[in-house]
């Protein structure tokens, strides 16, 4: 192959673009922006030498070799433009700019946004990107046409198959000199470009390199791994005229070290400190890894303080301490996994470490580091090259603008001399700041502010390692100054390449008179040319006889297309075992047993992973991944991994994941009438025929008013759960119960339907109303020439006295009644045959004792005054009259209890002080009257009392203020039809859930029904506040839906672990699905969640449309809906009423019954007739096992006795014969315990409210709980392990039990130890539940009759303790009284103070544990205490 060079004019266009206005890499651009600038052509602007390398890398992939500041990524932007076409959506292709560092991403991709109107994504791993799956980044693919990223992320998704080649058309790699070794941009090219590409693959993308040192060290080239030829300029001439070389200087500094005897005495005393932090005591209770990873980090920090002491001084030792431990406290906060033992350890370290060497610096105010340089630098308070730098700096320090950039090859040594130079007042007018690679001690957000401030000039000096060295564009940069010369030609090059201003400087510090420093500085300087006649020679080489490709036995590819490698097998086998469940006592990983003579490896899973143990034999340098290899082999085989070669996650699916966005909104829901009441109210017909059903009243009280029954008459028979029901009504004073008794059926004539109608609507609307101007307009009844379809259609009708469960015969209905009443004129609110002169005619004696009486519409008799209805147009009421008072008239004393001595003496002075009415008849007798009976909603709970309501007190009333409302009905009429609205709303509801009732009641077993009234209580919500809800029903149905569910998934998936089998119940039994679910079965029209409100009741007769609309094919149910409204409703609630209706089935029918219903709702949770497959164990391992004892404990006999073995064995334990845990059986276990604890208490205590239900079971059904049980029984004892931090916890807790008095007296629901409780005592009693269930095949009875004697005694409502925590927040809520908690951390132990305000005063008490939570716990229980001791709590 011949050689190419390319070949340009030299042109000086250095006029054309100030170095201010340069942009990345040397193109040009404007210093002010509009906020949307027009996209620029770069072909305008770009010079020759980039045209014509562009259009070569549109020829061939090639590698741009051009020195800093040439320009190289307006030649990818040129290039991604000339792609464009292919690029743009919905086009499935798109292009890829790796960069190798977080800094570059965001430079580079915001200049791509500038000069292209391609839709660009910027990416980088603290982005969360490693969790992404292939949903969230197909989101991504389908949104940008170019990405910008770090390359790890790119060769991760061509693994994983989340990314093509074949849809990538243009592939850039900045910095391609790193393509080495296994370096992200080689192993993009090893495993996936030449791969495809020896396989002839056609449909490649084009690749396009930059770099201003292709080789990165001798004998190493980016050339071949990119497969691409290297090409540079032949004539640089305009090349030169463009860039911008700075002037290298070389600053010696002296050879003087720090004083040997004070150094020598630091290190003593660091070494001691190191070797004092480090020797942990057993009372740590921390296992062996955990401390081993302390005296590591322990030792690293060690020897960076100690580098600071002997390359920097003294002071910067100290500083460094100071800066560590400040990182340190960040450590813990940013990474909640990290160990907090360890990071106690480090913190003490620190500390004294630091005191070391501050105690050998000077104390006092005026001592200041970098005051006298030669005295500090004498002391050993600083060194040499430090004093050097510093000096280099004061020497610059007037250069306007100062920006410089110091690269140091140590993260601490860069934070140290940031945090100096920022305490000197030399440089006080001067900004610095540090950057470094390690996004603990920077984000990336704060190190993108950090450079923004340098390129504005807020900062001008920035203190950096080697992550700026490369790309990093900051066109005002004057001076580079090098702390530690580099390590390669690569780094001098790119750190020299950051002087891009004219006149800039780069400045070396070298150690005068050491060899070693200048045989490295000479060769650096050979390196520069020799690098580059190299990289011009490499690329005559084919690129293919540089790469070998990967054989089959270098990795696994699954029909995905994705990938795994012998060099990704490693990660991947750790990534998978970082999500098996764990706990503090065990971390799920791999263990490796090598055998070097024989070549093999065995490699040993977690005990939790389907795939127990791999045995490989091969390259003895390879063993490790071939093993790995193999395992990601076995482990897509059994489903463990995806077919995207990712850990397998029980994610929520698209319709899941939308519901937990809506998990709590409101929805709009229709509401259903029963069928049973809806008909046609059709006046045409002659004669209707009608279904009748007696209502007779009866309370436990005495009243004034004695009720009158009621006769109910419907076109349709209701439902046989209705036809005889007894409703319980509640007043203030007692309660009213109404029985209902079929009475057989009538046929009315179409006068008489009509006149009943009538009736039926004045009475109910007068008494709802307690407004006649709204019966003045008449009655709005239904037409009586066309028929009204699908309305409520009954009449509620008066009976005559005195009938009791007569013979049904028409002259039983109090027709007299019903005809006078709606024969009535109350257009003009009294009867004309009453009405007399006009008052202003007509004159009555003061002394006048006749039987007539004027009242506001004239005269009228004495005895029609009484027991009638009145309204006094004064104040709008309507009254029902009593009596006449003889004995009171105007000119009496008004007796009233709002009254004081002194105010109103009589009537006439209250009426006209108050109405401001003078009244006339003075003589007059006076009436006795109370305000209409108020139709209440007498179905919600309340206290009895014997104070009379507002509703029920009588008012005397001057009969001249009274309009006599000539209505001939009886009060004791109006009293019964007070309550009718508050009946028919429970019958409407009955028939309703009857409705529903006989929907699904084909799905019993045969002579079998639940209740109706059980299914209206499921269907009850609390918000209407009646003497029954669905909230314990819901706790019943919540409680065995998670046992079916768990019972289910555990029998249906062997091969799935417990955070498997937990999110997979989580998905199917959630809010959302049960939600779904009830949706589907339309049950949300059934649901009850608002109080009945009488003003928006409709009364039969008045003109409603209802809608009809048929359920789905699907559901096999041919029954119309009939909709009279819609309402809203949140979605949980929708949820909690399907888990009632299942608790409902159980409590009334058992397991079987609930199982059918659940069966009907779509959940088929049905398990398989035969034995769950278990694992086989040598007969051994099951001699070390108490297994007679634990029978004779539980009084249970396994016919399985691995189950009984696999449920004592915690992960941790590991043995060649058995591979199992108690993980999967402490699933099923919680889930079954949980259930039948929930149903004992259900069934022990009837009548039970919801919350001391939730409170028995939440004080049984804790760890707490449990592991008293285990320790009591001595269950501990039988548990297999291999953690002594469990052993000592398990020790320690045991002990304290049996030494204080839990001992004799229970504790219900939670311990008052200050030894925190292992949880893995409370998974060994639901474990062993699981393995009884499992080996029972499902018997739930067997599981409790030998679970029950463990948990005895069981709580009850008298015994019951509240967990001190809750009983403070409680307190505190109700009381409102101010607390908060205070959390320290001390040698393995976490210190809580808590603090309650009352009134002023601070009640405090502190509690130190061996956990949070317990020391938590128990300060609380000390704060009660103190409180009550005070009388602030009295619980």
């Amino acid at each position: 192959m011949q050689r190419k060079r390319l070949k340009q004019t030299a042109t000086d266009e250095e006029n054309r673009c100030k170095p201010s206005q340069r942009s990345p890499e040397g193109e040009c651009s404007s210093s002010t922006q509009t906020p949307n600038p027009p996209k620029q052509d770069p072909e305008a602007f770009a010079r020759r030498y980039q045209l014509e390398v562009f259009h070569r890398a549109e020829e061939e992939n090639i590698i741009a070799f051009l020195e800093t500041g040439a320009g190289k990524t307006l030649i990818a932007v040129m290039l991604i433009k000339s792609y464009a076409h292919l690029l743009r959506k919905p086009q499935n292709n798109y292009a890829v700019f790796l960069v190798p560092t977080v800094v570059l991403v965001q430079q580079q991709a915001n200049y791509l946004e500038i000069h292209t109107d391609l839709k660009v994504g910027q990416y980088w791993g603290d982005m969360g990107v490693d969790l992404w799956d292939r949903e969230e980044w197909q989101k991504e693919l389908n949104t940008h046409e170019v990405f910008v990223m770090t390359p790890q992320i790119l060769l991760d998704n061509l693994r994983h198959c989340f990314f093509t080649l074949d849809t990538i058309r243009l592939l850039i790699f900045d910095e391609c000199h790193h393509a080495r070794k296994k370096h992200p941009y080689a192993l993009i090219m090893h495993e996936f470009y030449h791969r495809i590409n020896d396989g002839n693959g056609t449909n490649l993308p084009r690749i396009f390199g930059m770099t201003a040192s292709p080789i990165y060290c001798k004998g190493l080239s980016s050339a071949a791994d990119c497969a691409s030829e290297v090409y540079t300029l032949e004539d640089t001439t305009e090349l030169e005229g463009v860039l911008v070389t700075p002037d290298m200087e070389i600053k010696y500094y002296d050879c003087r070290d720090i004083p040997n005897d004070l150094l020598q005495n630091l290190r003593r005393k660091l070494e001691d400190i190191k070797e004092k932090h480090t020797r942990f005591e057993e009372r740590f209770q921390i296992d062996g890894p955990i401390l081993e990873k302390a005296r590591k980090k322990i030792g690293k920090l060690h020897l960076n303080i100690l580098f600071c002491a002997e390359e920097m001084g003294i002071w910067c030792a100290a500083k460094a301490s100071e800066i560590l431990l400040h990182q340190n406290v960040k450590t813990s906060v940013y990474d909640p996994r990290f160990h907090q033992f360890v990071v106690n350890a480090m913190k003490k370290f620190l500390l004294d470490a630091g005191n070391a060497c501050r105690e050998i610096l000077p104390s006092g105010k005026l001592w200041k580091c970098g005051g006298d340089l030669e005295r500090d630098v004498f002391a050993g308070f600083l060194s040499a090259k430090v004093r050097c730098l510093i000096q280099t700096l004061l020497y610059y320090r007037d250069t306007n603008p100062l920006r410089c950039i110091i690269f140091a090859r140590r993260v601490i040594a860069s934070m140290v001399m940031g945090n100096l130079l920022h305490s000197m007042n030399c440089f006080a007018s001067i900004k610095s700041e540090y950057m470094v690679g390690k996004l603990q001690a920077q984000t990336q957000k704060e190190q993108k502010q950090i450079i923004d401030a340098f390129r504005e000039g807020k900062v001008n000096i920035i203190v950096a390692t080697q992550v700026i060295e490369e790309g990093l564009d900051i066109q005002g940069c004057n001076l580079v100054i090098r702390f530690d010369l580099s390590d390669t030609v690569c780094s001098f090059i790119q750190s020299r390449g950051r002087a891009r201003m004219q006149g800039s400087h780069y400045v070396l510090l070298v150690k005068r008179d050491d060899a070693d420093q200048k045989r490295k500085l000479d060769k650096l300087l050979a390196n520069v040319e020799i690098m580059r006649e190299t990289a011009l020679k490499r690329y005559v080489i084919p690129s293919h006889n540089h790469v070998d490709s990967m054989s089959s036995e270098e990795f696994f590819c699954v029909e995905s297309g994705a990938i795994v490698t012998l060099n990704s097998s490693v990660a991947l086998i750790d990534k998978y075992c970082s999500q098996l469940p764990g706990d503090r006592y065990y971390t799920p990983r791999p263990v490796f047993h090598m055998n070097k003579a024989t070549a093999e490896c065995i490699m040993e899973l977690p005990t939790n992973c389907p795939i127990s143990r791999i045995e490989i034999q091969g390259d003895i340098n390879l063993l490790k991944q071939l093993a790995c290899l193999e395992a990601c082999k076995q482990l897509h085989k059994v489903g463990a991994l995806t077919n995207y070669l990712l850990p397998r996650r029980e994610e929520e699916d698209e319709d899941l994941q939308e519901g937990k966005e809506n998990e709590d909104r409101t929805k709009s829901f229709p509401l259903y009438a029963p069928n049973d009441f809806v008909s046609d109210w059709d006046f045409t017909m002659p004669k209707v025929l009608f279904y009748c059903y007696y209502l007779f009243f009866e309370r436990d009280f005495a009243y004034t008013f004695p009720f009158r029954n009621v006769i109910l008459l419907v076109k349709h028979a209701l439902d046989p759960s209705v036809q005889n029901m007894k409703i319980c009504l509640e007043v203030t004073k007692g309660a009213v119960s109404i029985q209902s008794e079929f009475a057989g059926t009538l046929e009315l004539t179409s006068s008489e339907v009509e006149m009943a109608t009538r009736f039926q609507v004045t009475v109910l609307r007068l008494l709802i109303d307690n407004n006649l101007d709204k019966l003045s307009g008449g009655i709005d009844l239904h037409s009586k020439t066309e028929i009204s379809k699908n309305q409520i259609m009954y009449l509620l009708l008066p009976l005559v006295n005195n009938i009791t469960s007569p013979k049904l015969a028409l002259s039983l209905i109090d027709w007299t009644c019903i005809r006078h009443a709606t024969s009535i004129d109350l257009v003009n609110g009294c009867n004309k045959e009453i009405a007399g002169p006009s008052r202003s005619n007509h004159r009555i004696l003061a002394n006048e004792q006749g039987d007539l009486i004027q009242t506001a519409c004239g005269m009228a008799p004495m005895d029609m005054l009484e027991d009638n209805i009145v309204e006094t147009p004064h104040n709008g009421k309507v009254y029902c009259t009593l009596k006449v008072l003889k004995d009171l008239n105007a000119a009496s004393r008004f007796v009233s209890e709002t009254c004081t001595s002194g105010e109103i003496k009589t009537y006439t002075e209250h009426f006209k002080n108050r109405y401001g009415i003078t009244l006339r008849y003075q003589r007059q007798p006076l009436l006795l009257a109370r305000p209409l009976f108020k139709v209440e909603n007498f179905l919600l709970k309340r206290p009895k009392t014997e104070k009379a309501s507002a509703s029920n007190s009588t008012v005397e009333l001057p009969p001249e203020l009274c309009k006599l409302v000539c209505l001939p009905i009886s009060l004791s009429i109006l009293y019964t039809f007070s309550f009718l609205p508050s009946v028919m709303h429970r019958i409407e509801s009955m028939l309703c859930a009857a409705q529903l009732q006989r929907i699904f009641s084909n799905q019993w077993p045969s002579n079998f029904s639940v209740p109706t009234t059980k299914v209206l209580e499921a269907l009850t919500m609390k918000n209407c506040q009646e003497c029954m809800s669905l909230e314990t029903l819901e706790t019943l149905g919540d409680a065995f839906l998670k046992y079916v569910a768990s019972r289910y998934l555990f029998t249906k998936y062997n091969q799935k672990h417990e955070g498997q089998l937990t999110s997979k119940r989580k998905k199917i039994i959630s809010n959302h699905a049960l939600y779904k679910i009830s949706c589907d079965r339309q049950i949300p029209g059934y649901i009850r969640n608002e109080c009945f409100d009488v003003q928006q009741w409709i009364i039969p007769g008045q003109h409603l449309v209802l809608y009809s609309g048929n359920r789905q094919n699907n559901l096999h149910i041919s029954e119309n809906m009939h909709i009279k409204g819609y309402r809203t409703m949140k979605t949980k609630s929708v949820a909690d009423v399907l888990e009632a209706l299942i608790g409902a089935c159980l409590e009334t029918g058992g397991e079987t019954v609930a199982l059918s219903f659940v069966k009907w709702l779509g959940m088929d949770f049905d398990i398989p007739l035969e034995m769950p497959s278990t694992r086989k164990l040598d007969t051994g391992f099951v001699s070390n096992v108490n297994v007679p004892y634990l029978e004779s404990l539980l009084k249970y006999s396994f016919r399985v006795h691995t189950l009984l073995v696999e449920s004592v064995t915690h992960a941790s334990y590991k043995e060649p014969s058995f591979s199992g845990c108690y993980q999967r059986l402490e699933f099923l276990g919680d889930a079954v315990l949980d259930y039948l604890i929930t149903f004992y208490f259900y069934k022990r205590n009837p009548g039970l409210s919801p919350g001391l239900l939730t409170d028995l079971r939440s004080a049984t059904v804790n760890n707490d709980c449990y592991a008293q049980a285990a320790v009591k029984w001595n269950l501990h004892q039988q548990l297999r392990h291999a953690s002594n931090v469990l052993h000592n916890q398990i020790t320690d807790f045991a002990r304290c039990i049996s030494s204080s008095s839990a001992s004799q007296d229970h504790f219900f629901g939670w311990t008052n130890t200050e030894v925190a409780v292992p949880k893995v005592l409370g998974d060994l009693i639901e474990s062993i539940a699981g393995a009884v269930l499992v080996d029972s095949h499902f018997d739930t009875n067997l599981v409790w009759d030998a679970m029950k004697p463990l948990l005895e005694p069981l709580v009850t409502p008298e015994t019951i303790k509240y967990q001190p925590l809750r009983e403070l927040q409680e307190l505190c809520q109700n009381e409102v009284y101010k607390h908060c908690f205070h959390h320290s951390l001390e040698e393995g132990t976490c210190t809580v103070k808590v603090e309650v305000t009352v009134k002023g005063d601070s009640y405090i008490e502190t509690c130190v544990a061996s956990n949070g939570r317990t020391a938590k716990k128990l300060a609380a229980e000390k704060v009660l205490k103190s409180l009550k001791a005070a009388g602030l709590h009295n619980h």
